[in-house]
């Protein structure tokens, strides 16, 4: 039974097929051939049917039986439908870096360590010093991982005219994060010139000096 209630999947004795039946309508939609396992088939929340024919999944249509989609390969791996609903929204004063009252070593020693894990946040002046923020440069990053084998191998694999990418660690919420870097560059056009050379996601941030 689909989740929804929208189709009925009953397999015929000893065949490695299942008959489509919608229940809204009472209707026999018609047969489909697909291995049976632990995950598949299965109705998707879009109302797709996945079924494993040999080594690949297909996506069919539940009205038409129709395929949508074919994913190479896909019976080798396990199959979990779920409504992917986007990324959360969070308050904006969680990713603003920590402030101190003095410029005592401590203090200074966090404002260093906050400005290291904020992207899009300019670390906050220290007291006394009211001479403008100078930029350090622009550096294109292409991944922030938790494994450091997983940096390096990714690391090894961009390469932008005879400069290499890199592996730079930093602290968050007490894990040590790997980030595969390029840089950094005097400008932001450089930095972006050299992440679309790289031919892979990428992202530029402002270095604080």
């Amino acid at each position: 039974m689909d989740p929804r209630g929208r189709y009925l999947r009953p397999r015929p004795r000893g065949e490695d097929s299942t008959i489509v039946i919608a229940l809204g309508t009472n209707r026999v939609v018609g047969a489909l051939a697909t291995q049976w396992r632990a995950d598949l088939p299965f109705v998707a929340p879009d109302g797709g049917i996945a079924v494993a024919q040999a080594a690949d999944v297909f996506i069919v249509d539940g009205e038409t039986l129709r395929p949508v989609a074919r994913v190479r390969g896909g019976s080798a791996d396990f199959w979990y439908p779920f409504r992917w609903t986007g990324f959360r929204p969070r308050a904006a004063a969680l990713d603003q870096p920590v402030e101190f009252a003095g410029p005592s070593d401590s203090a200074r020693a966090a404002q260093d360590s906050a400005a290291a894990l904020s992207d899009s946040v300019a670390p906050p002046p220290v007291a006394g010093d009211t001479a403008p923020r100078k930029s350090a440069g622009w550096t294109v990053s292409f991944a922030a991982l938790l494994v450091p084998e997983r940096a390096a191998e990714l690391a090894a694999r961009i390469r932008v005219g005879n400069e290499s990418a890199r592996v730079v660690t930093a602290l968050r919420d007490g894990s040590t994060i790997y980030r595969v870097v390029l840089g950094p560059y005097p400008t932001r056009a450089e930095a972006e010139r050299v992440g679309r050379e790289a031919k892979t996601s990428f992202w530029v941030y402002e270095e604080g000096s």
